[in-house]
């Protein structure tokens, strides 16, 4: 949803708040023509001619500075507000009037140029915050590395190898045994073997003499044949004690050859052994060396680790002495702001209320820098604990520990300090009224919200009843409204609102505190006058208006990437993004109709945001007839094709809508400008 509040005030976590301070330039404007240049001596009148002379230079410049000021020039915007407020400071001798004049005038430059640093400091605090989180990040993974290579180094293969040296050293033994035993047995073994077939060649021989006798025998007949036949009978009886002798022997080898093989067995069991225990070994020393080079490049990476940790410590540090001298900075010119403020209440009725908000908000402003110094020690204080936790590469937790009490300390006193800016400044503006001011209403409720969210307890909710606060949107709930969460997003989503989104507008939006139905009003205001701008830029360019989405560099919430986070009967929650930080807005359904609670997207705002939405409306206020004729011309180039792309009217609005504002700064030093000149040239004498 584009809007022109795109240069709402803000703090740290919102920008930028130049505005704020066209408003008190605004302010100043009112009261510088109850200054009148009365005296009794020329001289006199010379001098307070000379000093509204300065005041007018400076507002003029002031008001051009805060012109020509963007984010890329916020050294060259400092320099040039601390010269106007050095002048503005050193004015000779001012009148009662002037000095209530230059006062507001001097708020205004320090609260312009505190605006401006925090932009610088932001931008700053957002590098330091990636920092912490890289070093926080960094530490544990140097951390986590090396336990993981303590572990590697601490693996022992000592036990193993002893083991398997004593596998080795046995199965030397044994074999050596064997060897031994088989040596013994071999020779036994290969002597029977021998006499074995010696005693079975000698049988084969000797039945050979035998068979031979017998043939003779058979042919030499029965008388001639006997003394054959006894020597054949002789030979077997040679040839029975040779196969007893036979017998023997493979009885004998029968006993030799299972130990002879039982040792064999042994022996190569013995060598496998050996082997397996010597492969072992090696396999063991190879393990050793691979944990031993594993623990190595883990221990090197931990302290590559630990060298990124180290130097993005020593980024931090440099950072945040910078950022707490910016802080510093800050701090002095808000109460600059305050101080300045406080010495302009003499400007009448008007300069004295534009006084008072002045001072109150330099001192919501301090009291949001000090929140943010509470936040940024906090912050810190994490990153030591972060240290602390990743053991004794950074010191252990006893190193961290001072470090940690100090910040502990640092945040208390800031919440301390912010708290009694708080409580001043709602101290001074007393008791709630139903004759308060809507201005005067609503900053009570932001400064008592602000205070309430230090505090840690729920901020107060203004009674539905107070004076001056009903609006169409904070009317009946029980009909009208968005069909569901999600069509709340969607509408959100959409780049502008066109005439037909009007009523939903009206009926799908509630508000309750001050600073929400200032809002509230202020989108109606672009609404109702930028409406039939978009209006034409959807009928000329249906499927890029479709598809397109609100900028995110509005300021506003980015819905762009918004969810919803849950859904009850009568309330819901979706989640949105403010400075690409998540926040949560609420859903309120009556009757058939989803409500978006502006109260909660107020507090998406930094609280002096919130604090200037009243004043805010009634500046933008004065605006709607350079806005109904800037969105005129618009839908006329559109039709005339002037205009030619989606895009180009995206930039054309972008423009124009930034010209605006700046024209509105540019209008109040011009009053401030032409007031100044109606101002009497003379005086009378002294009775």
């Amino acid at each position: 949803m584009r809007t022109f509040l795109t240069s709402t005030p803000a703090s740290l976590r919102s920008r930028p708040k130049a505005p704020f301070a066209a408003f008190l330039l605004a302010g100043a404007a009112t009261v510088l023509p109850l200054v009148a240049l009365s005296g009794c001596k020329d001289a006199d009148l010379e001098a307070q001619s000379a000093v509204q002379q300065t005041i007018l230079k400076v507002s003029h410049e002031f008001a051009d500075t805060l012109a020509k000021h963007s984010s890329s020039s916020a050294e060259s915007s400092i320099s040039s507000l601390s010269a106007l407020q050095s002048q503005i400071d050193r004015l000779d001798n001012p009148s009662d009037e002037q000095r209530a004049a230059a006062g507001l005038l001097s708020a205004a430059i320090a609260q312009a140029t505190a605006d401006v640093q925090s932009v610088v400091a932001y931008e700053s605090l957002r590098k330091i915050q990636q920092d912490r989180a890289y070093a926080a990040a960094m530490a544990d993974a140097a951390a986590t590395l090396k336990t993981i290579a303590d572990s590697q180094a601490s693996i022992s293969l000592a036990t193993d190898k002893t083991r398997l040296r004593e596998e080795q050293r046995s199965a030397d033994e044994t074999l050596k045994q064997v060897q031994d035993q088989l040596k013994q047995l071999e020779g036994p073994m290969a002597q029977l073997k021998a006499r074995i077939e010696e005693r079975r060649t000698e049988i084969v021989a000797l039945q050979g003499n035998v068979e031979e006798l017998r043939r003779r025998a058979i042919e030499a007949g029965a008388r001639a044949g006997l003394p054959l036949i006894e020597e054949a009978a002789g030979i077997k009886g040679s040839i029975r004690a040779a196969r007893a002798d036979a017998a023997i022997g493979e009885l004998d080898l029968s006993r030799v050859e299972p130990e002879h093989t039982r040792a064999n067995i042994a022996h190569e069991g013995a060598k496998s052994l050996k082997s397996a225990a010597s492969s072992g070994l090696d396999k063991l020393q190879n393990f050793e060396n691979v944990l031993n080079s594993e623990a190595a490049a883990t221990r090197a990476t931990a302290d590559e680790a630990k060298k990124s940790a180290e130097t993005a410590l020593a980024d931090i540090a440099t950072a945040n002495t910078a950022l707490k001298e910016t802080f510093s900075a800050i701090e002095a010119n808000l109460t600059k702001a305050a101080s300045s403020a406080g010495s302009a209440r003499g400007g009448g009725q008007s300069g004295a209320q534009n006084a008072k908000f002045a001072k109150l908000a330099a001192q919501a402003g301090l009291a949001s820098l000090y929140a943010d110094s509470a936040a940024n020690a906090t912050s810190q204080l994490q990153l030591h604990e972060a240290l602390g936790a990743a053991g004794d590469l950074f010191g252990g937790s006893a190193k961290q520990a001072d470090a940690i009490a100090s910040l502990k300390q640092e945040r208390e006193e800031m919440l301390a300090k912010a708290k009694e800016q708080l409580v001043d400044a709602i101290g001074q503006l007393g008791e709630a009224s139903d004759n308060d001011q809507i201005a005067v209403r609503g900053l009570r409720n932001s400064l008592n919200g602000i205070l309430a969210r230090i505090d840690g307890t729920a901020a107060p909710t203004p009674a539905s009843g107070s004076a001056g606060m009903a609006t169409p949107a904070a009317a009946s709930m029980s009909s009208g409204g968005f069909e569901s969460p999600e069509a709340a997003i969607a509408f959100m989503q959409k780049p502008g609102i066109t005439d037909a989104d009007l009523p939903l507008l009206n009926s799908g939006f509630i508000a309750r505190s001050e600073a929400g139905n200032a809002l509230l009003a202020l989108l109606r205001m672009d609404a109702e006058e930028m409406g039939p701008a978009y209006a034409a830029a959807a009928a000329k360019w249906p499927d890029d208006f479709g598809k397109d989405s609100r900028d995110p560099e509005s300021g506003f919430p980015d819905f762009n990437d918004a969810t919803v986070k849950s859904v009850a009967d009568t309330t819901a929650v979706i989640e949105a993004k403010v400075q690409g930080q998540p926040v949560e807005l609420q859903l309120l359904k009556g009757g058939a109709g989803w409500r978006l609670d502006v109260d909660s997207l107020v507090k998406a705002f930094d609280p002096a945001v919130a604090m200037a939405f009243s004043m805010m409306s009634g500046v933008m206020e004065a605006q709607r007839p350079r806005l109904a004729a800037m969105r005129q011309s618009i839908v006329e180039r559109i039709a005339s094709g002037e205009i030619a792309t989606y895009a180009q009217f995206k930039d054309t609005l972008k423009t124009e809508t930034r010209e605006l504002g700046e024209a509105a700064g540019r209008d109040a030093a011009k009053k401030m400008m032409e007031d100044l000149q109606k101002q009497p040239s003379g005086g009378t004498e002294d009775q």
